[in-house]
């Protein structure tokens, strides 16, 4: 997984999460995700939730814990 793929589907799960909080609508989610689909920055792999976090929790980048952003929309980013 390249380094660019993976900070750009960090922010897709972080949008995802975003949305499911209420910190987004869905036109702000779905804005975001078009934006790193046009660049081809995001590819649906369909991992499992097990997958992912075993991804996380190999980072070489992370520390002792694993810390989640939010956001709170395009020009909030």
């Amino acid at each position: 997984m390249t380094h660019g793929f993976a900070v750009a589907s960090g922010m897709v799960l972080a949008t995802e999460f975003s949305f499911k909080r209420g910190y987004i609508n869905l036109d702000d989610k779905e804005r975001i995700i078009r934006l790193l689909e046009r660049f081809n920055l995001v590819d649906n792999l369909d991992l499992t939730d097990n997958q992912m976090e075993k991804l996380v929790r190999n980072d070489k980048r992370k520390q002792a814990r694993i810390f989640i952003c939010f956001t709170q929309g395009m020009e909030k980013l």
